[in-house]
């Protein structure tokens, strides 16, 4: 192996390559990733040998971790957000049970009409130091999505009646994959141009009272 390296070096040498320089990457199917970058005409040939040198003694270091088993990669950290909707319901205490005993955090958005049939499990997840817990409206829409949000009014007094039992201003539509946030503005991209149209001054207008929007996917498709 390191003959290969040295054979490959040597050549990019001979042909002319100005300065060589790597990256450490880590995937399935190789380690490093070889560019060639532009550099001023101003390094000598002798400048040139000597960072080639040591691009190859740095090289020869890591092949040895590799083989030794010594050498870990960095791999690019990554954050899961889990979300629960239209709770309380049967299984929410089993999911809660999971996230105290696995130590993971979630946020759940609950129904108001929900929580009034069960406030006992509601009060429950409400003191989990593992739970959040946000407005998903009070009625759900009572699942006739298209009518409800066909009055902006309407749709801002069912959230608000949902915050009479939970604090906070996050919030996630009822059966909408909306985002409103400082940072994040999409409409649900599943909805027929049409019917987005129409349903658009619902969310600014729930945007508008002070609400955080959130979405349950940033890549989501269903027909509607």
């Amino acid at each position: 192996m390191r003959i290969l390296f040295f054979l490959f070096f040597t050549s990019l040498l001979i042909s002319g390559a100005d300065y060589i320089d790597y990256e450490d990457t880590y995937d399935s199917e190789t380690f490093y990733n070889i560019h060639i970058p532009n550099v001023p005409e101003r390094n000598t040939s002798a400048s040139r040998l000597e960072q080639l040198d040591e691009k190859i003694r740095k090289l020869e270091e890591k092949i040895h971790q590799v083989e030794n088993g010594t050498w870990t990669p960095v791999l690019q950290r990554k954050t899961i957000y889990l979300t629960f909707d239209d709770g309380p319901l049967q299984g929410t205490k089993n999911v809660l049970s999971v996230l105290e005993e696995e130590k993971v955090p979630a946020t759940f958005f609950f129904v108001g009409k929900h929580i009034e049939k069960d406030k006992e499990l509601f009060h429950k997840v409400k003191a989990s130091p593992y739970a959040l817990v946000a407005n998903h409206t009070y009625s759900h829409a009572n699942g006739h999505y298209r009518q409800f949000y066909r009055n902006p009014k309407r749709v801002v007094q069912d959230i608000e009646k949902a915050g009479e039992f939970i604090e906070g201003r996050y919030q996630r539509l009822a059966g909408r994959n909306v985002w409103r946030l400082p940072s994040y503005h999409c409409n649900d991209q599943a909805l027929k141009p049409y019917i987005c149209k129409q349903e658009i001054p619902c969310y600014d207008k729930v945007e508008n009272m002070g609400y955080y929007i959130f979405g349950w996917d940033l890549e989501w498709d269903r027909n509607v």
